[in-house]
């Protein structure tokens, strides 16, 4: 079963069907460790009865612990596009899901024998690997409509939670849990019926009460648009595979003064998830060399307060895993190696960072306004200390965004967050600010808006002059030219603005000889007849 399809009830039921027939498959790492130790016994047993030495053998060999851990432990091969360098992962018992690393594995070896240092270990590894090496590669959970949780397998149609088995391939899950009637909150062994979980209510010292809702609305100022945002947030958070398929990055964008919840509400999103299911890394840190090993098997990824100032001149790794595509993962002192990190990015800040190179980034942004301001307002810290952590209200949010939340294709655009993307859009794209300034405002350079036909050569030169003044980086003038005629469309439609070639008129060569003393004015030594150009609508 490569993918997380439609199959996947009927295939975890004729498997919970088959060990309830066979011997129970071990639920939790205990009984697979005494299962382990068992089995040992059992075969030094085995050993020692067929052997003609009067010495009785304690230690098994590497191969024959590597036979006893494949027999008991679950292995599969999750595809990488690189068959060279696959990773065996290991089925954890108890938590449900496959586990890349090989602590879990090692300790699986100790339990058969005990007395093998890290190199003997190293032995049954590799043995275990050739044992498992026939296997196909399998790609794991992918589908948006199954959401591996703290006891199960939420199954978001049928509003059912499956059992983990070792034939669904999972990797990471939400450490939260959700209540059924059958087990409550604890591990569901068969496919059993959520409940609603009821919503929590809290004292505060001083008699007053307090709920998650009117805490989200307060956050959000009252906008019903951005409370509505914020749940499908939580959702995608949760459900990284919708997550992927949304190919956004969160900014929770906050103002100079602070206090305005977007911390807490990123509090919330790590309780939700679990500590072992998120990662912190700043957008600024993404492109850093071993940055990318600590996000493998991340559901989320977490930037804190990003400073003001920050400059991203290299975002291949932070668009990579906002899209879900493969980074090459780099572990201190071992051998690069290709992954899927499939991650929901979200990022704090006060200003939005700069991007030097903006082309394709914006519609990878999905900004979030935090206009709250609780300064000067009674700080209540039980809020974020006791409120947020509280398992009855983890299990009501977690309900709440995954089944009555979940409905949504594509975030809602609202109208705070679209103005915040058109504002950040403009003031961190310095060539649109260019444009304005000349076409729009006409605080520099006004004559060109005289002109029907302006080289692009002698447009780039006075940007490059504009640019160092106001402390910009100019770009080459191919860089230049396609931002500076999509700007030109956007205010000026009426005038039609396009790239050609156009002869220059007599008319617009004698508008650059008359202002070559000017501040911005440039004369070159030759200005062709026929140029590159940015043609208008010479009518209007």
């Amino acid at each position: 079963m490569n993918n997380m399809n439609e199959d996947v009830k009927q295939a975890i039921a004729e498997y919970s069907k088959k060990k309830q027939q066979e011997s129970a498959e071990p639920w939790s790492t205990e009984q697979l460790l005494q299962a382990l130790k068992k089995d040992r016994e059992a075969k030094l047993a085995e050993i020692n009865e067929e052997s003609e030495s009067k010495k009785p053998i304690k230690i098994l060999k590497p191969l024959s612990v590597a036979y006893i851990v494949a027999k008991h432990c679950h292995f599969c091969w999750f595809d990488s596009g690189d068959d060279e360098r696959l990773h065996l992962s290991t089925y954890d018992p108890e938590a449900g899901i496959y586990r890349d690393g090989e602590r879990q594995l090692r300790q699986f070896i100790f339990a058969v024998e005990p007395s093998f240092n890290k190199s003997r270990a190293t032995d049954v590894i590799y043995q275990l690997k050739q044992i498992n090496g026939r296997k196909d590669p399998v790609d794991p959970v992918s589908s948006p409509r199954y959401v591996p949780v703290g006891n199960g397998i939420v199954d978001l149609e049928t509003k059912q939670i499956l059992p983990y088995t070792p034939d669904a391939y999972v990797k990471t899950k939400i450490e939260t849990s959700l209540p059924t009637a059958e087990y409550g909150t604890g591990r569901v062994l068969k496919p059993v019926p959520l409940i609603e979980p009821q919503k929590p209510v809290f004292n505060n010292a001083d008699g007053t009460t307090w709920t998650f809702d009117e805490w989200l609305d307060s956050i959000a100022c009252g906008d019903s648009e951005i409370v509505e945002l914020l749940w499908q947030v939580l959702h995608a958070a949760c459900n990284t595979n919708k997550a992927v398929k949304l190919h956004k990055a969160v900014f929770l964008l906050g103002n100079a003064a602070g206090n305005n919840g977007k911390g807490t509400f990123q509090t919330l999103v790590q309780n939700l998830v679990g500590r072992h299911n998120y990662g912190l890394k700043k957008v600024a840190e993404f492109e850093e060399r071993f940055a990318m090993e600590s996000l493998v098997n991340k559901s989320v990824v977490i930037g804190d307060d990003n400073p003001a100032n920050t400059v991203i001149a290299d975002k291949s790794n932070f668009n990579s895993v906002i899209t879900g595509d493969p980074v090459i993962v780099e572990p201190k002192g071992q051998t690069e190696y290709p992954a899927q990190i499939r991650a929901m990015v979200i990022q704090s800040c006060n200003k939005m960072p700069r991007f030097s190179d903006d082309g394709g980034v914006y519609r990878r942004l999905l900004i979030v306004p935090f206009n709250a301001d609780f300064n000067g307002t009674k700080e209540n810290p039980a809020i974020k200390n006791r409120y947020l952590a509280d398992p009855r209200l983890l299990q009501y949010v977690l309900y709440k965004a995954l089944i009555e939340k979940g409905s949504f294709n594509h975030y809602l655009n609202t109208a705070a967050s679209a103005a915040a993307l058109n504002q950040y859009e403009h003031t961190n794209n310095s060539v649109w600010t260019f444009i304005d300034d000349v076409f729009v405002d006409g605080d520099i350079a006004p004559w060109l808006k005289d002109m029907n036909s302006i080289p692009t050569a002698y447009l780039y030169h006075v940007w490059s002059v504009y640019a160092k003044q106001y402390g910009y980086q100019p770009g080459s003038q191919n860089t230049f030219t396609p931002k500076a005629v999509i700007r030109l469309q956007k205010v000026l439609p009426g005038r039609e603005p396009k790239l050609c070639k156009s002869r220059l008129s007599k008319a617009d060569r004698e508008i650059i000889e008359n202002h070559q003393d000017d501040d911005y004015g440039y004369m070159p030594r030759r200005v062709p007849d026929v140029n590159q150009a940015i043609k208008f609508n010479k009518n209007l």
